[in-house]
């Protein structure tokens, strides 16, 4: 599934999950399309990036 974004300049697109997260990282996409509206990449919080690191023993089973 491609996702609608605005880059820097304006300009659309759709891209992958993948691609948005690195246009996100590097600050190349202004705003992306959720199914809830746009979403200002420099205003509003985004899930991954809330996400906090965590130092401890992994503890999630693993198969």
């Amino acid at each position: 599934m491609k996702i609608r974004v605005i880059y820097r300049g304006w300009e659309q697109d759709a891209v992958t999950p993948q691609v948005l997260e690195r246009l996100i990282l590097s600050g190349e996409v202004r705003k992306f399309k959720r199914g809830s509206g746009w979403v200002d990449v420099k205003s509003e919080r985004i899930r991954k990036q809330e996400q906090a690191i965590y130092g401890g023993q992994e503890r999630r089973f693993r198969h």
